[in-house]
């Protein structure tokens, strides 16, 4: 059985931007994930270890977040993207990363 989970509203800061003033001060980033997954073993068992753990993904964004400062949106969505793709037992993932004191935002989606 697949099924999609889906994270909205999440927040983390980071250094990102291209203007000097965006590369001096941490942003606050929102971000949308959708995850599509086999939910086949923990519809059965209930249990966290058979699905994706929201914590875990969560955590793992913003470790993306802290670890270096980007220049663009669309190099934060990208790396998020491997990053789940390496960490989890996704088959479809969609992100949308939006910088809300800009107005901007990006969406990228892949499949394995």
């Amino acid at each position: 059985m697949r099924g999609i989970i889906k994270l909205a509203g999440l927040k983390v800061s980071c250094i990102i931007g291209v203007s000097p003033g965006e590369r001096e001060e941490e942003q606050e980033l929102a971000i949308d994930l959708s995850l599509e997954s086999d939910f086949s073993k923990c519809v059965a068992t209930d249990a966290i270890e058979d699905t994706i753990n929201y914590d875990e993904v969560i955590d793992l964004l913003r470790q993306i977040a802290l670890s270096k400062s980007f220049h663009l949106l669309e190099t934060f969505a990208n790396e998020t993207l491997n990053a789940i793709f390496e960490s989890f037992p996704v088959s479809w993932v969609k992100i949308v990363v939006q910088k809300p004191a800009l107005c901007a935002a990006v969406q990228l989606e892949r499949r394995r």
